[in-house]
């Protein structure tokens, strides 16, 4: 019997992803790409919108208005 990590499916799995750039860091990759405000934007959203998807709608929507110039009551 082979352990889980032995299993050749498994690895089969996991070496396309690596050779594609896809490991533990990427997250930090992706990190450096969204600016400090948006972060601490959309974590006071997520708080009081537990929904991620509408906490990246509204933050969305302020984006958009900021680049118009304009208010919004969002």
């Amino acid at each position: 019997m082979q352990s889980r990590s032995e299993d050749p499916d498994e690895t089969a799995k996991i070496q396309p992803l690596q050779k594609r750039g896809c490991d533990k860091n990427m997250k930090d990759h992706f990190n450096l790409t969204i600016s400090d405000t948006d972060k601490k934007t959309f974590a006071a959203f997520t708080k009081k919108y537990p929904n991620p998807r509408t906490s990246k709608v509204i933050l969305a929507l302020i984006r958009e208005h900021m680049k118009r110039g304009t208010l919004t009551n969002a």
